[in-house]
């Protein structure tokens, strides 16, 4: 990823994201957005950190190798994904025989119209939800500087080979910021850079609006609204997700 700088108010970034802990009176800990394991080392230089309190960091480590070891599974068609395309989702579900029997059971395989064999996955839900919302909060204060503590107005997601063609479009079509981000953030300065290149002058553009952590692995894109900001996520090319928060 590129790197640039920030020159918003520290005080936004004074307490846990997650559970509103001061920083200060707790131990915390550097964050990785996306959840690093989710990545394909070598990793990329200047990955997304922020600071969160160390008791929520580690809170989510069980949900986030489920995520990974689940996206692994569904992506290779078995318990013993590729150990070179998803390396860490193999050594999570080689040292933990529990998850591989918890996610082998989740599988069910039916017959096709043309008589061969398709795997159904079903997600524990919840857990999945609880990843995609923490990265979230975490692209957030990121890129716009902003916490969003409480509970998000809507959680979206989707395996993308499932969505029509006009869904799919319509995800991936990330709409001109029409309002301005955090002064200082990190939007701001890649919007104060770019505004001049549209002739329009209708709305802040972005590039295409998508931030690429890791190419085909994981992007981002942070979308403040009236009234709302929206954050997408693409894993993999195949996991589509959406939240968004009340502002």
């Amino acid at each position: 990823m590129d790197q640039v700088r920030e020159f918003i108010d520290s005080r936004n970034k004074g307490f846990c994201i997650h559970c509103g802990a001061l920083i200060g009176t707790e131990e915390s800990s550097r964050d990785h957005v996306p959840t690093k394991g989710l990545l394909n080392p070598p990793y990329p230089e200047n990955l997304p950190v922020v600071e969160v309190c160390r008791q929520c960091n580690a809170g989510f480590s069980s949900d986030e190798e489920y995520l990974i070891a689940f996206l692994g599974s569904v992506l290779t068609g078995s318990t013993r994904p590729d150990p070179v395309r998803f390396r860490t989702a193999a050594g999570i579900l080689n040292r933990s025989h529990v998850l591989r029997r918890r996610i082998d059971r989740s599988q069910t395989i039916q017959e096709t119209l043309w008589g061969g064999p398709e795997i159904l996955w079903r997600p524990e839900l919840d857990r999945i939800e609880r990843v995609i919302v923490k990265n979230a909060r975490g692209h957030i204060l990121y890129e716009i500087g902003e916490p969003t503590l409480g509970q998000p107005s809507h959680v979206w997601s989707c395996p993308i080979p499932t969505m029509r063609k006009q869904d799919v479009a319509e995800f991936e079509n990330i709409p001109s910021l029409t309002v301005w981000p955090e002064v200082g953030s990190r939007m701001f300065v890649r919007g104060v850079l770019t505004f001049n290149d549209h002739e329009n002058g209708q709305g802040v553009y972005i590039d295409d609006g998508w931030q690429d952590v890791q190419d085909a692995v994981y992007r981002y894109a942070v979308v403040p609204l009236h009234g709302q900001v929206l954050v997408k996520t693409v894993i993999y090319e195949y996991l589509a997700t959406e939240v968004a928060w009340d502002v």
